[in-house]
């Protein structure tokens, strides 16, 4: 295989990792901003979920997409760990400012 194919199948998995990060950032910060303990848990379960999914939408899909399947699935942990850790500190840093106000 080409080395740009194994490029633009990096990019779409960090796309596509990115976007899953972005969906349970969401809600995480919706979780936090109510008070109940045991939701914010089940929301922190939930993401899990939500990254093992993506993981094994990109897996199943491997046949399909005529990209290395390697390549997908760094591209895909690379945005899933990179935005979860990006968006995370946006969250906290929001958070920081509603608790001094």
């Amino acid at each position: 295989m080409a080395t740009g194919q194994y490029i633009i199948g990096g990019l779409i998995g960090l796309v596509f990792g990115t976007g899953v990060a972005c969906l349970s950032a969401w809600l995480s910060a919706r979780s936090l901003e109510t008070s109940k303990t045991t939701l914010v848990l089940g929301v922190s379960f939930l993401r899990q979920l939500f990254d093992i999914a993506a993981l094994l939408i990109v897996y199943l899909l491997r046949n399909v997409l005529p990209f290395p399947l390697y390549a997908l699935l760094i591209g895909t942990a690379l945005g899933l760990s990179i935005g979860g850790i990006v968006l995370a500190a946006r969250i906290g840093k929001k958070m920081d400012k509603k608790q001094k106000n």
